[in-house]
């Protein structure tokens, strides 16, 4: 997943932001691992991320006054590697 800010946010409102990201990403039972504007969503545990996961989580983003875009690839096999 790749974001792109619309404007630089200062360090109060990077935190707020994050915190909500993360917040929307516990809330859909998922884990996150990146940086600020680049990352892996998976599932949280054993399992697999949902079309409807990917979806809602797409959505939120797109919500965001902050996000300008968001690219996601499709969605991979984070256990076995993509492809598998």
């Amino acid at each position: 997943m790749q974001l792109t800010f619309g404007h630089t946010l200062d360090v109060a409102q990077q935190d707020a932001w994050f915190d909500a990201f993360i917040g929307e990403i516990e809330r859909l039972g998922l884990a996150y691992g990146g940086g600020s504007d680049e990352g892996y969503v998976c599932a949280y545990g054993r399992g697999t991320v949902t079309p409807a996961q990917r979806d809602s989580l797409l959505a939120w983003l797109r919500q965001q006054s902050a996000v300008s875009a968001v690219e996601a690839g499709e969605l991979q096999d984070a256990w076995h590697g993509a492809g598998a």
